[in-house]
């Protein structure tokens, strides 16, 4: 037997009657009445319900049948509901992924006005590099993934790719106040090739953007620091150590660190561009394609067939 015989039961012992039972079980007369033989073969043959002519009469195993049964169905009821709210959670659940420091620039207010827009939609965010998204991706532990442009290769096959405009930084030449170049307007990328400079880890999408862009320049640096620590670089900078390169935007977030920093654009610009990969598998979810949606209006995303 299941719920739903469980059920039917449970309303033949408030009738005790099996013509009005299957009024409103909308059952015939019948096929009520080979409900109950088969239920009470099913329990080894006791006898729930003494039969009196149409009437019918629920013993004490009924009695205790009937008990049993509704706390059975409550349970199954309460196990049932709570099991939708996982699958209506699981169903408006998305997964981001976003470089590091990308939640403290554009992006976190984008996914703010998200949520009051879309409260019915949960958004839960990891930050890590650029490879190591992908890999998440790959590994389906994102469905959305926002990375630093540094020609990653990308099967798109499995992922549709966007730019970013309204998110894209560029990098900036960073040295203290006293520095012979700090009034310049810009600096060229042969005249920072001069400079002492701090450079963030190799292992930084950052420094890939970097040194890709000035190899294909030729231009060369003389870096004497490498740190992975923003806050160190600056602190180098600031006693006169060297220069950085640096993003723009994520300069804003540092400017308590800028009493003795300026920063200078760079011609030509190095560009920090952004990408928005998202899984075509999951893009099937309501929820996924209304943040992409979504994304597309707010940050201009634009989709493409190739990374440039």
């Amino acid at each position: 037997m299941d719920t739903q015989d469980l059920k039917n039961m449970i309303v033949l012992a408030a009738h005790e009657h099996i013509t009005n039972a299957s009024y409103e079980l909308h059952m015939t007369p019948s096929a009520l009445s080979k409900l109950l033989s088969r239920v009470e073969q099913e329990l080894h043959g006791v006898q729930l319900f003494q039969r009196v002519s149409n009437r019918l009469s629920i013993t004490d195993a009924g009695r205790d049948f009937v008990e049993y049964a509704r706390g059975i169905v409550a349970e199954y009821d309460r196990m049932s509901a709570a099991m939708h709210q996982y699958a209506h959670k699981s169903n408006n659940n998305i997964h981001i992924g976003t470089y590091h420091f990308l939640l403290g620039l554009d992006l976190a207010q984008v996914l703010v006005s998200f949520t009051h827009a879309q409260p019915q939609i949960t958004i839960e965010t990891v930050a890590s590099s650029s490879k190591n998204l992908i890999s998440m991706l790959d590994k389906g532990e994102v469905e959305i993934a926002f990375i630093l442009d540094h020609n990653m290769q990308l099967d798109f096959e499995r992922y549709k790719v966007y730019t970013l405009p309204s998110v894209d930084d560029t990098f900036c030449f960073v040295t203290y106040h006293d520095h012979p170049l700090s009034a310049r307007k810009f600096v060229t990328l042969e005249e920072i090739g001069n400079e002492p400079i701090i450079m963030m880890d190799k292992s930084t999408a950052d420094y890939e953007i970097i040194m890709g862009h000035l190899n294909r320049h030729g231009v060369s640096l003389n870096i004497v620091q490498y740190t992975d620590r923003h806050e160190v670089a600056f602190d180098f900078v600031a006693f006169e150590r060297g220069g950085t390169l640096y993003s723009e935007k994520m300069l804003a977030m540092y400017s308590y660190k800028m009493s003795n920093i300026v920063m200078i654009p760079l011609e030509p610009k190095i560009l920090r561009k952004s990408k928005m990969i998202v899984s075509r598998k999951a893009l099937k979810r309501e929820a996924v394609k209304t943040f992409v949606d979504y994304i597309s209006v707010e940050c201009r995303a634009e989709e493409i067939s190739e990374l440039s």
